[in-house]
C-alpha cells in the first residue's frame, strides 16, 4: 500500500533500523520506543489486522516474535518482555498494518499495563460471554 509506513519500511522506501527481514516479515526498532530495544514486527505484505493473516503466516509471525524476544533477553540488559498487539484505534493501533510490538522490560522502567482497573463481571455476564465465544470458535 503506497501510504502505509510499514509497507514503505518493508520495501526500503522509508528508513528504519531493521533488525530482521525476509520475504515475509520485517522487524525494526520503534522510532519512539517505550523502552530501548522496542521492536515492531510486521508481515511484509499489507494486512490491516492479525485476524486476517493466513494461519501459517500468523504462526510463523509468533515464532519469529519469540526468537526476537529471546535474542533481546540474551543481551542481559533486560529482565523480561511484553509482546503486544493493538487491534483497532481504541486499543492503540495507530497504523492500519498489523504489527506485534516486542517491548524489552526491566523492573525499574516505570511502564505499567493496568490489567486490573475494571470491576469483575457478574457471573451471568461471564457465562453469557463464555457461551458466545464457544459458539463462535466451534
Amino acid at each position: 500500500m503506497d501510504n502505509c509506513i510499514y509497507c514503505k519500511i518493508s520495501e526500503h522506501r522509508e528508513h528504519a533500523d531493521i533488525v530482521y527481514q525476509d520475504d515475509t516479515f520485517c522487524a525494526f526498532l520503534h522510532p519512539t520506543p517505550i523502552n530501548h530495544g522496542h521492536i515492531i514486527l510486521t508481515a511484509s505484505a499489507h494486512c490491516t489486522s492479525l485476524t486476517l493473516l493466513e494461519d501459517e503466516t500468523y504462526s510463523k509471525l509468533h515464532c519469529l516474535a519469540r526468537k526476537i524476544a529471546v535474542a533481546i533477553l540474551k543481551t542481559k540488559n533486560y529482565d523480561g518482555f511484553n509482546i503486544q498487539y493493538n487491534h483497532g484505534e481504541c486499543a492503540g493501533q495507530d497504523s492500519l498494518h498489523a504489527a506485534l510490538h516486542i517491548i524489552p522490560r526491566v523492573g525499574t522502567d516505570g511502564f505499567h499495563l493496568n490489567w486490573r482497573m475494571q470491576k469483575p463481571a457478574s457471573e451471568e455476564n461471564r457465562k453469557e460471554l463464555i457461551e458466545f465465544i464457544k459458539n463462535k470458535i466451534s
